[in-house]
């Protein structure tokens, strides 16, 4: 099933306001849905990642695999490539603590593991949610059996294939005070997408919201980071967003694929915020974001 509008906004009006910045538009949708949870074996897959020749993978059931688990959670990890020793971990947050499952398996080709009651969905009622969105944070650690090298040569391959490329860059804005109220909901700036320093293959820009990305956030800054490669292999952006002056700082990480991969902060920090830490000099605030790609 597919709805959609074909003449949902003219060029002509694109083109009359400030809504191309940079060369871009920026098109965003609210989507809302609702999870049936009396229907099981409905389930989600994420994307496919491959790192080091290992390809893994989740599906989740929010309604459960089968019917003895109802009122729960199924979550299944997914591994190709081995033999491996495999360690997996998804956890979620409620108040202050983290509740967190563990899986420790070994692989040899292929192999999948997880619980049909990884999570109850009283614990999801009462967990820690962003507009009623709740996070759950999986991570997923493989060691690979060291082949014995029969020469220096081999040893050196070896060690090669192992070691990690990293990339470190930066990039400055300013906002100005007076965008905090001038500014509409939805518009931005944004830096030029640019190579990372001595790096052809990983892109990136930041876009930034004065007055907020959507209805709900307005009253804050947000930031939108997107970032691109080359790269066939899984790429690693991580890095941290600092407010001149203040103490302020908002660490991030997020897979960079071969397609524009985004990350978005729609509450970044409220105006009334910023101004209580002093992070509003000579009428503008500065940003500086820092960032590694690793592969």
């Amino acid at each position: 099933m597919c709805h959609g509008y074909p003449m949902l906004v003219s060029h002509e009006t694109i083109r009359s306001g400030k809504i191309i910045r940079n060369g871009s538009f920026v098109i965003r949708c609210e989507i809302h849905f609702k999870i049936e949870l009396d229907k099981l074996t409905i389930n989600k897959i994420t994307k496919k990642r491959t790192v080091d020749g290992i390809t893994w993978w989740i599906q989740y059931y929010p309604s459960g695999l089968q019917s003895t688990d109802k009122g729960y959670i199924s979550v299944y990890f997914y591994v190709e490539g081995g033999p491996i020793k495999a360690d997996f971990s998804c956890a979620m947050s409620i108040g202050d603590d983290i509740i967190q499952k563990r899986v420790s398996e070994a692989c040899e080709k292929c192999d999948n593991w997880g619980d049909n009651k990884w999570f109850s969905h009283k614990q999801c009622q009462i967990a820690n949610h962003n507009n009623d969105v709740i996070d759950l944070v999986c991570q997923i650690t493989f060691t690979k059996p060291f082949p014995t090298p029969q020469n220096d040569s081999t040893l050196l391959q070896s060690v090669n294939k192992i070691t990690k490329t990293c990339i470190e860059d930066a990039v400055t804005f300013t906002i100005l005070e007076c965008q905090l109220e001038l500014n509409e909901v939805g518009d931005f700036d944004s830096t030029p997408k640019k190579f990372a320093e001595r790096s052809g293959r990983h892109q990136w820009r930041i876009l930034y919201f004065p007055a907020g990305d959507l209805n709900r956030s307005k009253g804050h800054i947000s930031l939108h980071i997107e970032a691109s490669t080359t790269e066939a292999e899984t790429v690693i952006l991580s890095g941290v967003i600092k407010i001149d002056g203040t103490p302020f700082e908002k660490k991030f990480k997020m897979f960079v694929e071969n397609e524009d991969s985004s990350l978005a902060f729609s509450k970044l920090i409220t105006h009334e915020e910023l101004r209580g830490i002093g992070g509003i000099i000579n009428n503008q605030i500065v940003f500086i974001c820092e960032v590694l790609f690793e592969t």
